[in-house]
């Protein structure tokens, strides 16, 4: 926003932001700020490193399991074949509803396991061509991971089914095995490292961008400014 030549401030003790082109140069003033700055980064990189070392020296790394099923769309018509083909992808967060996990929870009796424990476990996937959609379910038991795909596979085609009033989505094929999934220790070193760093250098980049550009509304005006914003009145 710029100001006009007959605008007068409504409150000279308002702080305007200058808004200025942002140029090549200024982009290397950033790396120059930041490489003089280096060893504040480094230190603070170094001190989120540490905290990471010390969260992870006693770590254990943590399996688990994780189980597929999948359906699929299936036509016997084409008018069929017209509705169905957008069936999956309409209902696709269907899968972690409470009515679907709890449909599952149903067919799991006696299993200990509440809708919100099966909604925890359950991830999809739709298939590019939005025919087939993978349920995943992940846990620390594999032959349980195994059970709540396959139930909740089966949940969900008889909650679509019900909501849609035909059959066009059946199960294609049921979980019979496992992946194993362990956590990395690496991955929390690497995000300990990583997140002070990139902190420190957009604090320092963004104290070199405004400095010097936030000044009183009186200043602004006066001097034909082009302003960013407007900070308000705090009383």
């Amino acid at each position: 926003m710029r100001l006009n030549e007959n605008l007068s401030p409504p409150n000279g003790g308002r702080i305007g932001i200058k808004m200025n082109e942002f140029t090549l140069n200024d982009f290397g003033h950033l790396l120059v700020q930041l490489w003089r700055n280096k060893w504040l980064i480094l230190f603070i990189t170094l001190a989120g490193f540490a905290a990471g070392m010390a969260f992870t020296i006693n770590y254990e790394p943590e399996i688990n399991y994780r189980a597929t099923a999948s359906v699929c769309v299936t036509y016997t018509t084409y008018q069929e074949q017209m509705r169905g083909s957008s069936v999956i992808t309409s209902y696709s967060e269907l899968v972690t509803s409470q009515l679907v996990c709890r449909r599952a929870a149903d067919l799991l009796e006696g299993s200990g396991l509440s809708p919100d424990d099966i909604r925890s476990m359950i991830d999809n996937s739709v298939s590019s061509n939005s025919y087939i959609m993978t349920i995943n379910a992940t846990y620390a038991d594999p032959q349980r991971a195994i059970t709540v795909a396959n139930a909740v596979a089966q949940a969900f085609t008889e909650e679509v089914s019900t909501v849609s009033g035909n059959n066009t989505l059946q199960i294609l094929d049921v979980a019979h095995s496992t992946v194993s999934i362990e956590s990395n220790a690496n991955i929390v070193l690497f995000a300990a490292a990583l997140v002070p760093f990139f902190i420190t250098c957009v604090w320092i980049a963004f104290r070199e961008v405004f400095n010097g550009k936030v000044r009183f509304l009186s200043q602004c005006a006066a001097d034909k400014e082009e302003l960013l914003g407007v900070l308000p009145d705090v009383k």
